[in-house]
């Protein structure tokens, strides 16, 4: 069973966990510590032979079009995080079709191929969003991996938790592709991606991925280069930002590559086929 591994290929300061005290303008005051994580993930992939999707945003795009370039021509998929990591439902419409506009060119001049996949900083596609089907489609786009199927502070969920077809008021559609969840108690949990995935024990992720594919679902993970980068600096934040942050930064490349030798993993567009 072919399983989705994908990377939020964002640093370390953009992360929602530091918003209220980085603002999208401060970025430039930080330094980017991306070739050094990145390169250790590329190293991962290809030592276990697995083509993985790379969200990329159009910010760090610009900064760093040599790596964005590697990564492609190493042949995993480049798909796109838009362009500054900015909330959709709080862009809004207007400024929302100008960034995946901007951001899709960059994309795509960088690796010479379409880009087909788009997730949403901070899973932010939700009901204050229904214009945003026909631009990603617009723009080129088969399929998002946006939704959050589970409660959280900002969003109570969407009822999607598996792939399925959205169609839009002008008779085209597009596929969701939601992020994976563990039910327990009748409560979903993000137990394979993010502060998740370094926080929960590993033997809990593989029983749920080798239950999921006996069922014949693909379990879809994610990560950030962060995660894997133990030594970036530490920035001031709330004690719950911090540890969500940072807790168990030393044992996520193990815990990846463990996974790695025991599943099978590839790209979202390969495995979706779109």
């Amino acid at each position: 069973m072919q399983n989705t591994i994908s990377v939020d290929l964002e640093d370390y300061f953009m992360v929602e966990n530091f918003a209220s005290t980085i603002s999208f303008q401060d970025w430039e005051n930080y330094s980017l510590r991306l070739e050094v994580s990145v390169p250790k993930l590329l190293n991962l992939f290809k030592s276990h032979q697995v083509k993985a999707t790379f969200f990329v945003l159009g910010w760090v795009a610009e900064k760093l079009p040599k790596l964005i370039q590697q990564v492609s021509d190493q042949g995993h998929e480049i798909a796109c995080h838009g362009y500054s990591h900015q909330r959709v439902d709080e862009l809004g419409r207007e400024a929302f079709k100008n960034e995946i506009g901007r951001a899709t060119k960059l994309l795509e001049d960088l690796s010479g191929k379409p880009v087909l996949g788009y997730r949403a900083a901070t899973y932010s596609i939700n009901e204050k969003t229904p214009w945003i089907w026909d631009l990603l489609i617009e723009n080129g786009y088969r399929y998002d991996s946006s939704y959050r199927p589970f409660l959280w502070k900002y969003w109570d969920g969407m009822p999607i938790n598996e792939p399925r077809k959205i169609n839009t008021s002008n008779g085209k559609s597009i596929l969701e592709y939601p992020i994976t969840v563990k039910k327990i108690g009748g409560l979903s949990f993000p137990f394979y991606g993010g502060g998740y995935f370094r926080l929960i024990p590993l033997n809990c992720i593989q029983k749920g991925i080798k239950q999921l594919n006996q069922e014949g679902k693909p379990a879809n993970i994610y990560l950030h280069p962060w995660e894997v980068d133990p030594d970036q600096p530490r920035l001031k934040a709330s004690s719950m930002a911090r540890f969500r942050h940072y807790t168990n930064l030393n044992h996520t490349e193990e815990k990846l590559g463990t996974l790695l030798d025991t599943f099978s993993f590839s790209s979202i567009a390969e495995v979706l086929a779109v």
